[in-house]
């Protein structure tokens, strides 16, 4: 008799439920939009207020609004297991019923049509097109997704582009040439249709290197935590990428492989792949591309790839007379913050007025960025190119990596007093051996050296220095022929060091090393 009682009760409880999960999944379809994106992700597109907000159906936010509006509806509180239901029954109604749209994160680019979600309260969106830049209300044609962590931008303030460096340089620890070079890198953040370069930011203790990133993000997608600290791993990496417009690491002592490896990825697309937690056979890829902004007292890029999509800014001590307190310093940034947005909004949509007439002969790796500091050439008239004084800077950065490898350097003096060399890796280890001053460091064979001299050849070539590898071993070994370039070109005329590896311009983390392949030839 009492087993039949329980069972009836639970009957009872089983029917209730879903009967109350039928509720729930009557009151979203009446109250709100239920759609995918192109990863079949469910979104909902809910009305709050005088306004509407795109949330996942699995977020903590939407189950809040669900969870107020039922109780206003119904004056009930809702049961996990009814909305657990519920939210398995939305998710798929969305997926399977409901439109494919595209969300975005911070920033979207539709036709020559560029937006900017300030996070602000109304959820309204900054349009920006060529010549201009206006507010407007969120549409089917843009919905933006956001994070708990997410900050709003100022309301931008009507300001010409002309003020955007001083404003930069009054808060911004920097140099005239760095200041142009920072400005270009802000202004493609808020392009999501490219490659963007990785900005490195090193200095001694004192120089301003973490204030200076944070006001740097602050412009673009302000966080409740601007700066991270270094990830422990490249899964990491991933997940913070996948929650934030903007990578920021602070104070960071080196970059290992791996790290480098997500880094490119991230910079020029790529992907991450990993199982799903709590399953063996499915796989959760990350297919994303995200600004880096990275900070260090010394150097952090040693890679040539990541050195290739690199912008480099060594930050000079600030003297004593010039420190500030921290609320000094940051009560005068937001009061000039709203200024800062809106030069640099026009400064874009300058920029998208002249790009369409930007011709380069030659594009270097980063072959939208380039054309970009081009267009803010002209609009700024500077006297010299931005694209001279970005390649400069990369060349300097592939030198200060060529420096670390003694081996290298011995290559670069041989060319230098014998203008080239044709014949096998043996011959030319054998002839680098007088050059040689640190044995820990030095190829321990042939074969070491040949793969030192592929990794490096990017950096090279932007030196003047040809390496060719003969695929097909002769007789004697494998051949390699070095040469000093015939005519040193201009920076804006130089080939780029990705015509020796454009294979990395699709960098997927996880990919082979480039040198597998040499590994079976030598």
């Amino acid at each position: 008799m009492q087993k039949d009682k329980l069972k009836k009760a639970a009957v009872t409880e089983d029917s209730e439920n879903k009967t109350l999960t039928l509720k729930i999944v009557e009151l979203v379809k009446e109250k709100a939009q239920l759609f995918h994106d192109p990863d079949d992700i469910p979104y909902a597109t809910i009305q709050h207020d005088n306004h509407k907000e795109t949330w996942p159906i699995n977020s903590l936010q939407f189950r809040k609004w669900l969870g107020r509006s039922f109780y206003l509806k119904h004056n009930t509180v809702l049961s996990k297991n009814s909305l657990s239901d519920a939210i398995n029954t939305l998710s798929g109604i969305a997926e399977y019923d409901g439109k494919k749209i595209d969300v975005y994160f911070r920033t979207a680019a539709i036709s020559r049509n560029y937006f900017l979600d300030p996070c602000d309260d109304n959820w309204q969106v900054i349009k920006i097109v060529p010549g201009y830049y206006e507010i407007i209300e969120q549409s089917e044609e843009i919905k933006f997704r956001r994070t708990s962590a997410m900050r709003a931008l100022p309301q931008p303030e009507k300001c010409s582009y002309k003020e955007l460096p001083d404003l930069l340089r009054k808060h911004l620890n920097l140099e005239k040439h760095d200041i142009r070079l920072v400005l270009a890198f802000m202004v493609e953040t808020l392009r999501p249709n490219t490659a963007y370069p990785i900005l490195e930011i090193s200095g001694s203790p004192g120089s301003g290197k973490s204030s200076t990133q944070e006001r740097l993000r602050s412009c673009i997608d302000p966080n409740k935590v601007n700066l991270r600290a270094e990830p422990k791993t490249v899964e990491d990496i991933f997940v913070g990428a996948s929650n934030n417009h903007i990578v920021s690491y602070n104070n960071l002592s080196r970059i290992n492989k791996a790290q480098s490896d997500a880094f490119c990825s991230l910079s020029t697309g790529g992907g991450y792949a990993g199982r799903t937690l709590y399953t063996n056979l499915d796989e959760t890829i990350c297919d994303i591309q995200r600004p880096v902004i990275l900070n260090g007292i010394s150097s952090l890029a040693k890679m040539p790839d990541l050195i290739d999509r690199l912008i480099r800014i060594t930050l000079s001590p600030i003297s004593s007379a010039k420190v500030k307190t921290d609320s000094e310093l940051r009560e005068s940034f937001e009061r000039d913050w709203p200024k800062i947005m809106g030069s640099l909004l026009d400064a874009f949509s300058r920029v998208l007025e002249k790009l369409t007439e930007v011709k380069l002969s030659k594009l270097p790796r980063m072959a939208d960025f380039a054309k970009l500091c081009e267009a803010l050439t002209i609009i700024y008239r500077w006297e010299r190119s931005l694209l001279d004084i970005y390649l400069e800077n990369r060349n300097k950065s592939f030198e200060n990596a060529l420096e670390s490898s003694p081996a290298v350097t011995a290559v670069i003096k041989y060319i230098k007093e014998n203008e080239m060399f044709d014949g096998t890796l043996k011959r030319l280890y054998e002839n680098l051996a007088r050059y040689k001053e640190e044995a820990d460091s030095w190829p321990r064979s042939p074969r070491g050296l040949s793969q030192l001299l592929r990794q490096h050849s990017p950096a090279l070539k932007s030196l003047g220095i040809s390496i060719v590898h003969d695929r097909q071993r002769q007789k004697d070994g494998y051949h390699v022929r070095i040469k000093s370039l015939e005519k040193r070109r201009s920076p804006s005329t130089q080939s780029s060091p990705s015509d020796e590896h454009g294979e990395l311009d699709e960098h997927v983390f996880q990919q082979k090393n480039i040198f597998d392949n040499v590994q079976g030839e030598l």
